[in-house]
């Protein structure tokens, strides 16, 4: 074999050998994806106050000011005293199921 291609096989074997450690060295030392977060992030919880607004029993929605939906009936002072006093102070519900079966509880 003429030094030349001995020269030309070396370099291609010590280009090979570079680029398979390269190759190995970029993947071990990647930074994790973003689905391996860390698991005790979650999403902001979704509650819900049942409270007297304007006489009427309103929902509101993660303590903003404005109600997502106000009942027509009934008022709240034709409540027996005991349900008058909760709604004023007001009533959390932490799922929708839970804001449903105490909206029925008031339902006409």
């Amino acid at each position: 074999m003429k030094p030349i291609n001995k020269l030309l096989i070396t370099i291609i074997i010590a280009v090979l050998v570079v680029s398979v450690y390269a190759l190995i060295f970029s993947t071990v030392n990647q930074p994790k994806a973003v689905a391996e977060a860390p698991q005790n992030i979650s999403a902001p919880k979704t509650v819900y106050l049942i409270k007297e607004y304007n006489g009427k029993i309103a929902v509101f929605l993660n303590n903003e000011p404005n109600p997502i939906n106000i009942l027509e009936s009934p008022f709240v002072r034709d409540l027996p005293e005991y349900d008058q006093r909760i709604l004023k102070e007001g009533i959390i519900a932490q799922s929708n199921q839970e804001l449903l079966k105490i909206l029925e509880d008031y339902d006409n």
